[in-house]
């Protein structure tokens, strides 16, 4: 009966900590997913938050909104890039140069993070090097304000460097390397920050409990259809629909689907 009343106490008084997931790109959909889910960790007092991931990029717009949320916050930020074979590519790089503590899973790499247009598309020597000076420049600022190495922050964007967990920590890119969330939360505890987070400069050195925060049918949906992949896909079944409505006059079903399907599309593009 004893250890069933200290047990019962320490699930009663465990600091709780949110935990967020994204696997998939960096888009509009994710991005209100991250934002909407640090708001809901500040309000409820979290000690801190933590963001696993696993991206192989996105849009830029989506993540300057992510990163102003994530240095803005009133809470510190702690990116864990897993599972073991994970990736922070491109945009995940420069979201992991945001956070107020970066880890990574052994098997996973950092980097990549030369801009590039969406669907490939091919634009001027200008206008290619004015965007990889911004990209760069702003990856480099967010590695100057949360201490890390700029120098090759920078890099990342601009030679497309990757690295795998054990050397980003000796370039001073993450923080510590965590097997897994449990791991992590165990190397969390005391951890001090590098830079203090409004008045906080160390986590708790109590255990934690952690609490996943799944999408919802909103972020989801707008994630699916964010994925260009399904978005020529619906085209292409909308051109279809329409086909078999132009060829067989009368039917109204497929043309009004046809519709549907390209002005989904259109959005999603």
């Amino acid at each position: 009966m004893k250890w069933l009343a200290l047990l019962f106490c320490f699930r009663v008084w465990a600091l709780e900590v949110p935990v967020i997931s994204i696997t998939d790109s960096i888009n509009p959909g994710t991005a209100d997913y991250i934002i909407s889910n640090i708001e809901a960790a500040e309000k409820a007092k979290a000690p801190y938050l933590i963001l696993q991931m696993d991206t192989p990029g996105g849009l830029l717009n989506s993540t300057r909104k992510i990163v102003q949320s994530m240095l803005s916050a009133k809470i510190p930020i702690v990116v864990l890039i897993a599972p073991k074979g994970a990736q922070a590519g491109s945009a995940g790089a420069l979201i992991t140069f945001a956070s107020d503590v970066a880890a990574m899973a052994p098997g996973t790499n950092i980097g990549a993070a030369h801009p590039v247009m969406p669907g490939g598309e091919k634009v001027d020597k200008e206008m290619n090097d004015k965007i990889t000076n911004d990209t760069a420049a702003f990856a480099e600022s967010l590695a100057k304000t949360t201490g890390r190495n700029t120098e090759w922050a920078r890099k990342a964007v601009t030679k497309s460097a990757s690295v795998i967990a054990e050397e980003a920590l000796k370039e001073n890119v993450i923080d510590l390397i965590a097997n897994d969330l449990t791991d992590l939360t165990k190397k969390l505890e005391g951890f001090t920050l590098r830079r203090k987070k409004g008045e906080i400069s160390q986590l708790p050195k109590e255990p934690v409990t952690i609490k996943n925060q799944e999408m919802t049918i909103k972020h989801r949906i707008v994630t699916f259809l964010a994925d260009p992949n399904i978005a020529y896909l619906i085209m292409s079944l909308g051109g279809l629909c329409i086909w078999v409505e132009l060829t067989h006059p009368g039917l109204l079903f497929p043309g009004v689907l046809g519709v549907i399907c390209i002005l989904v599309s259109l959005v999603s593009f």
